[in-house]
């Protein structure tokens, strides 16, 4: 069995983990990970972290650690979407705007722009309310869209039926809002795997997003695929 890119965030994995590693071995099956930390790094600074050290000296003792380093290759994507840095949320609302309107494109028959609402987009059980929508342009604010539990097949939904996506007001990442980050993650993951136009708005760069020491090991991964996603803007 290989866990592909293994990490652990919450206690209920450390208290599942154990026993599943412990049981595997007992059974013969062999098992390989891929992370981007070293097992003695795994959960670093987390709650309760204590629970977890018997599971990682097992893994230490029953597993060869490989280090494997090189060049990250998504470096050299040629960006489709943009993060933009505005210290005034008014640019960046006028920014969206113009940049919205001009994906709506005029309707010959009608000489009209192609009908948007501002109905939330349908997503179960939490709907999602917009800023704006057209058929396959969504302009959401980020505390719609990863402030609030989300069904983990949300994302892969919204990355599939969507073609250009806004995403307004990402914040800077600490301990109080780990389970927004974590949305956040899961969010650009699938939009990562994706064919999709991604803008996204926040006060800082990229790599001054997270701060929380939990998570800023694995939000590396998340960091490299948003450069890949996303060319630097800043408004004035």
């Amino acid at each position: 069995i290989c866990f592909d890119e293994f990490e652990i965030t919450d206690i209920t994995t450390v208290m599942l983990l154990g026993p599943l590693i412990n049981h595997c071995l007992r059974a013969g099956i062999c098992l390989a990970f891929t992370s981007n930390q070293p097992i003695h790094q795994i959960y670093s600074g987390g709650l309760q972290r204590q629970h977890l050290q018997p599971t990682l000296r097992l893994m230490t003792e029953n597993a060869l650690e490989l280090n494997l380093s090189g060049q990250d290759y998504r470096e050299q994507q040629t960006p489709t979407g943009t993060w933009i840095n505005a210290q005034e949320p008014h640019h960046i609302h006028a920014y969206f705007s113009e940049q919205f309107e001009a994906l709506c494109p005029i309707m010959p028959e009608t000489q009209k722009h192609t009908t948007t609402y501002t109905t939330p987009y349908p997503m179960h059980p939490h709907p999602l309310p917009v800023v704006a929508r057209s058929e396959h342009v969504l302009w959401v604010t980020f505390e719609a869209l990863c402030g609030i539990p989300r069904c983990v097949d949300d994302y892969p939904l919204l990355a599939t039926q969507t073609r250009t996506l806004f995403i307004e007001n990402v914040p800077q990442f600490g301990p109080s809002n780990r389970d927004a980050l974590t949305n956040f993650i899961g969010l650009i993951d699938q939009l990562y795997l994706h064919p999709i136009t991604l803008l996204i708005s926040a006060d800082i760069p990229i790599d001054d997003l997270c701060t929380d020491p939990i998570s800023i090991e694995r939000f590396k991964r998340t960091a490299s695929r948003l450069k890949a996603l996303c060319q630097p803007r800043a408004l004035s």
